[in-house]
């Protein structure tokens, strides 16, 4: 309903209300707010879902190497070998099993050692390396040498194993795919064997 205006003119009577071009101007600026505002929302999200899958990753790889590294922490570069002449001698061999349980060997994709179990006994070898993609722990079970392989990761694009004595530094980068996209992570252990 239009109703004139008491102190304009006759001529510059306004009716109350919005005109359809006042009308079509609010909603394009409240579309291209609107607009704004979902492709912030929008991007946060995807944003927060790549750093979650970034945490996930990395705890997961840091879940993987945590055995790892408590095995080269009691891992022994010299063994039953007390004298260090890589020959098996009658009071070297602790746990008995016939052969010099010295096995310390690295090479730039895998680790073989023996491990210190207690009252200067070691294990028969353990070997990390990498195959085809992932990462195998390999125990020797006994000395006709039947073994246990395991993977322990998979998706590894590089494992670098460094002997910077006393410490051993294992590198570890892994890619993940995952709802099309492939995230690479990778990480870092710096280790001091027993001896």
């Amino acid at each position: 309903m239009c109703v004139p205006n008491k102190t304009l003119s006759q001529k510059a009577s306004r009716c109350s209300g919005f005109t359809l071009i006042e009308l079509a101007i609010s909603l394009a600026i409240t579309g291209v707010m609107a607009y704004v505002v979902n492709t912030t929302i929008l991007t946060m999200y995807r944003a927060s879902g790549t750093t979650t899958r970034e945490i996930d990753l990395t705890e997961s790889l840091r879940v993987t190497m945590r055995p790892v590294s408590d095995e080269l922490r009691s891992a022994s570069r010299t063994g039953e070998d007390g004298n260090g002449n890589k020959t098996l001698e009658a009071d070297e061999d602790r746990n008995g099993n016939g052969r010099l349980d010295a096995d310390w060997n690295l090479t730039a994709t895998s680790l073989r050692f023996n491990r210190y179990v207690g009252d200067g006994k070691y294990s028969l070898p353990i070997t990390y390396r990498l195959n085809n993609g992932r990462i195998e722990r390999v125990q020797m079970m006994d000395v006709t040498g039947r073994s246990i392989t395991t993977s322990i990761a998979r998706g590894v694009t590089s494992f670098k194993i460094t002997d910077a004595s006393p410490r051993v530094t294992i590198e570890l980068e892994v890619d993940r795919s995952k709802s099309g996209s492939t995230m690479r992570q990778a990480v870092s252990l710096s280790i001091l064997p027993r001896n």
